[in-house]
């Protein structure tokens, strides 16, 4: 028996690592791997909330939902697994509440180190995708129990490993020429608001329901939530969520390290993914090098990457490059001779 159950953990870890063979739960990833006591502190909350969660849709599933579960209560016949997907999201999203409650309470250190990761675990498809398994792989409730574990234990394993070994681009390794010409292309308050612009989101909101096109009302801690947490689906309620995460955002996360976010995952156009890769694929070079001019060019890409820029559309790339230098100016982070200079390069 002792054999079984160790069999199910090690294979769950090693060989069917929830993260590593079908890649589950990696936007969470992505955003919180480059640092390891970050991932460790993840890493250490999923366990937990998959050792919780897999065997309670366990004993869900075997004593209410599967075909004939019911027959205890008189309903041979009975047949609820339509439900099954909500069911388990509800247990886990319950869960996740629970144990926030109980740490904010009894633990309240722990509670303040682990800040946002809770509310992440939410949203990470590794501990949806666990109990999915589990209900695949048609396990008993105790076999349930240690494949939790083992689910939990290798997600963390490989979030932790590729941690240490993944590329830190910290805010202070970004030019400031850099920096300057991200935020005057995309939120020039940055450092002044609390994770929403409300002129910006009264002019978007207008422009919607005018049809007229008036610039987004995103600044960049709403447009992280929405890289990694949330879908770009254009809904009210989809909105809703993402100003309420980005106020939460701003309470867990300084400015830097949502910068930093920003900035390893925005996309670029042409397949680019962070100002890092992007910057290596149109200039050739190091993002460390960066020009005023290359700056502005890239940050200009932002808006519209797939159509604006410098492969696909040069000349509409180099008009965007020089209303980002104008913002520069005028936001003093660039000098005139600077500005003229840079407008010069072709």
């Amino acid at each position: 028996m002792f054999e079984h159950y160790l069999n199910i953990f090690l294979t769950t870890v090693f060989i069917e690592n929830i993260a590593l063979s079908v890649f589950l739960g990696m936007c969470t990833f992505i955003a919180i791997s480059k640092k390891i006591d970050a991932a460790f502190g993840l890493g250490i909350a999923v366990i937990v909330v998959c050792l919780m969660t897999v065997p309670l849709n366990n004993f869900i599933y075997n004593n209410v939902l599967r075909e004939g579960a019911l027959a205890w209560a008189g309903l041979p016949e009975a047949n609820l697994q339509f439900v099954g997907l909500i069911s388990y999201i509800g247990v886990i999203a319950a869960a996740v509440q629970i144990l926030e409650m109980f740490l904010d309470k009894f633990v309240p250190a722990l509670y303040n180190a682990l800040g946002v990761f809770l509310p992440l675990i939410t949203v990470n498809c590794a501990i949806l995708g666990a109990s999915l398994f589990m209900v695949e792989k048609d396990l008993k409730f105790g076999e349930s129990v240690v494949y939790g574990l083992g689910a939990g234990v290798g997600w963390a394993m490989a979030i932790v490993i590729l941690a240490g070994i993944r590329e830190k681009l910290k805010y202070a390794d970004i030019p400031e020429n850099l920096k300057n010409a991200i935020i005057a292309a995309e939120d020039g308050g940055f450092y002044d608001h609390s994770g929403v612009e409300i002129t910006s989101l009264m002019r978007g909101f207008y422009g919607e329901i005018t049809g007229r096109s008036l610039g987004g009302g995103g600044t960049i801690t709403m447009q992280v939530v929405r890289n990694y947490v949330l879908s770009f689906e254009r809904t009210y309620i989809r909105k809703l969520r993402e100003i309420i995460v980005a106020w939460q955002l701003e309470d867990h996360l300084t400015k830097q390290e949502i910068f930093e976010l920003y900035f390893n995952k925005a996309f670029l156009g042409n397949r680019n993914y962070g100002f890092a890769a992007a910057y290596q694929y149109y200039f050739g070079k190091d993002f460390s090098e960066a020009s005023i001019a290359e700056s502005a060019l890239l940050a200009g890409v932002l808006q519209t990457p797939s159509r604006v820029n410098p492969v696909r559309n040069p000349l509409a790339s180099k008009k965007r490059r020089d209303v980002i230098l104008g913002r520069m100016l005028r936001n003093k982070f660039i000098t005139d001779a600077e500005y003229n200079s840079a407008r010069e390069v072709i």
